[in-house]
């Protein structure tokens, strides 16, 4: 059991670390706060995505990271919690299917879908 813990306190230290060095994503708020999405500036859209598998911060920031790589994606932000991830764009012809196979490459554990607004 002492080792699960430092495998756990580890992996945190891990995820905040890149967190911190790659300052790109927007991670949901504190536990207790429901999850917002992102405010859209002039011209541009949010468009939000259910996805399962995401179990940390460290899978948000993952996310975050690899939708923010797209060409087009302004700012990611995702919520394990909240099991959502909205992104800005100012291309509303970015698709879907781009958005979502991003996602699912990121990791094999997590299934994305866009979220029926």
């Amino acid at each position: 059991m002492k080792h699960l813990s430092k495998t756990m306190a580890l992996c945190s230290l891990v995820a905040i670390s890149l967190g911190l060095l790659t300052g790109g994503c927007k991670k949901s708020e504190a536990n207790n706060e429901m999850p917002t999405p992102p405010k859209p500036g002039p011209g541009e859209i949010v468009k939000t995505y259910d996805v399962e598998g995401m179990t940390c911060s460290g899978c948000e920031t993952n996310v975050c990271n690899t939708l923010e790589s797209l060409e087009n994606v302004k700012l990611a932000k995702a919520s394990h919690q909240a099991k959502k991830v909205w992104i800005v764009t100012a291309k509303k012809d970015l698709s879907d299917d781009t958005v979502i196979k991003a996602i699912t490459d990121a990791d094999a554990k997590y299934t994305a879908k866009a979220a029926k607004e």
